[in-house]
């Protein structure tokens, strides 16, 4: 009877779900950076800082939110 999941298998998923959170992290703290910017009236940091972000996620609909509201 064969496995479903071989031992390399599982560690490249939890390796996948592991990156996964780091990138979120990444981008939840260049959003909050963007929210900063965006009010200190710094405009071209935080579309800088949204587009880093939207590179990380471009699944996150509050980069967009973020973009089409404030920039």
């Amino acid at each position: 009877m064969q496995k479903p999941f071989t031992t390399n298998r599982i560690k490249q998923t939890l390796k996948k779900i592991s990156n996964s959170v780091e990138h979120n992290k990444e981008s939840t703290n260049l959003l909050k950076l963007a929210e900063e910017k965006i009010n200190k009236n710094d405009v071209d940091t935080a579309l800088e800082l949204l587009k880093k972000s939207l590179s990380i996620d471009p699944s996150n609909p509050y980069v967009y939110y973020l973009i089409s509201k404030y920039i």
